[in-house]
This record gives C-alpha cells, sequence and structure tokens, in this order.
C-alpha cells in the first residue's frame, strides 16, 4: 500500500478508538482527522473543506435552525400539555406519548423533543405510580419511528440522500412523501408497544432510573445528552 493508505488506516483506526473510549466529544475527533489528513497531504484542501459547502451540510445546519424555532415558539409546549391531560388512564398517557412526540421528532432534532417530554412523562408516572421505564423507553423509540420517516427528522437520512443523489440514484423522500411513510411505518411500532409492552418493557424502579438518568445528563459526551436516537 502507499504511504497515504497507511497514514489514511491509521488516523482511521485512532478516530474509531477515540469514539468508542469517549475521551473527546465527537466534532472534536471528526476536525482533528480532517486536520491530520490535510496536514499529511493525504487529502488537498479542495477535497477537504468540500464538504462544508455541500447540501447535506448546509441542511442539517438547517434543521437545527428549524428546532430551535419550533421549541422557542412554544410548540413542544402546547403538544406537552396535551401530554398532562392524559396521564389519567396509563393507556391513553401512552398512546398519546408516543403519537406527539414521533409526529414532533418527524420534523426536528430529537434530542430537542425528547428533553421537552422528559419531565413531563417522568412526572406523569409518579403519579400514576408507573415504572418510568415503562415510558421512557417508548418515548425513546417514538422519536426514533418519527425520525427516520422524514427527510429532515435525522441527519442520517440527510446525509445518506445526498450521497446517494452524488452517487446518480433516486434520492430519498421529501416531507410530504415521508410523512405518509411515517404514517405507515410509526403505526405498527406504536402498537406493538401498546399491545406486548406491558411484557416486554422492564419494570425498573425509580431510585435506580433516576441514577441511570442523571448520570446521562452529567456525561458531556453521552450520546442521549446530546443528540438523542
Amino acid at each position: 500500500m502507499t504511504p497515504e493508505a497507511w497514514i489514511t488506516l491509521a488516523v482511521l483506526a485512532l478516530a474509531i478508538l477515540m469514539f468508542i473510549s469517549e475521551k473527546l466529544p465527537v466534532d472534536v475527533v471528526g476536525v482533528g482527522v480532517l486536520s491530520v489528513l490535510l496536514l499529511a497531504g493525504v487529502v488537498t484542501p479542495g477535497d477537504g473543506f468540500a464538504g462544508f459547502s455541500g447540501s447535506a451540510t448546509l441542511t442539517v445546519a438547517a434543521m437545527f435552525v428549524l428546532s430551535a424555532g419550533l421549541r422557542e415558539a412554544g410548540v413542544l409546549e402546547r403538544a406537552a400539555r396535551q401530554l398532562s391531560r392524559a396521564a389519567q388512564w396509563p393507556a391513553l398517557l401512552l398512546l398519546v406519548m408516543m403519537l406527539l412526540i414521533g409526529t414532533v421528532s418527524a420534523f426536528m432534532n430529537n434530542t430537542a423533543a425528547v428533553a421537552i417530554f422528559l419531565p413531563l412523562v417522568l412526572s406523569a408516572a409518579r403519579l400514576r405510580k408507573i415504572a418510568p421505564s415503562k415510558l421512557l423507553i417508548p418515548l425513546s423509540y417514538a422519536s426514533q419511528f418519527g425520525g427516520v420517516c422524514t427527510l429532515i427528522g435525522t441527519s442520517t437520512n440527510i446525509l445518506v440522500s445526498h450521497i446517494a443523489e452524488s452517487q446518480g440514484v433516486r434520492a430519498l423522500h421529501d416531507v410530504r412523501t415521508g410523512v405518509r411513510s411515517d404514517c405507515r411505518w410509526r403505526s405498527p411500532g406504536v402498537l406493538f408497544l401498546m399491545v406486548f409492552g406491558r411484557w416486554l418493557l422492564p419494570n425498573y424502579p425509580d431510585r435506580s432510573l433516576a441514577t441511570v438518568t442523571a448520570s446521562a445528563t452529567t456525561s458531556p459526551t453521552c450520546e442521549c445528552a446530546q443528540r438523542r436516537h
């Protein structure tokens, strides 16, 4: 192999180790990989910085702006209030929660949506004396159901669509067709959790869950605290 290939493999292996160890944030590792490859001459400056002007990168940036706008406009808070009204019946609470978070996550970043619903779900669980894990796991799943069913619901879809289009493959669905897909694919997931969730979902006590939640939210590199799904 050429020296450039060895350098690339070494940088890739080091990046994987850093991702696994979580000693540095993901964005720092990504910029570090680009910097090393540029300094080593493996990629040219034009190729190295071309991604920052790509449509996928700009769309991801716009997605975060959209998420912030929805949050500041109070859209999530109004949706969350509907969740609190359904807290009187556990089954209705689970259904409304998954439908709300799934719909919201289809149009904004999952982390922002889950962060708004998380305290309300915990309060509803305590009010109805339900193990929080019975609601928090469906909350996470429902946010993913919605997030992957529209092009702007997750950055992964945007990047994959951009790569497919650059290779001559038809781009992924747009927002309109994605909503139809969301209704088609989210419903089986919601139905499955409604029917089998009571037996399959763990019954963690409040104390152990509070420890896990506190650990996740205080860890600066935890994926749950940063983006998610």
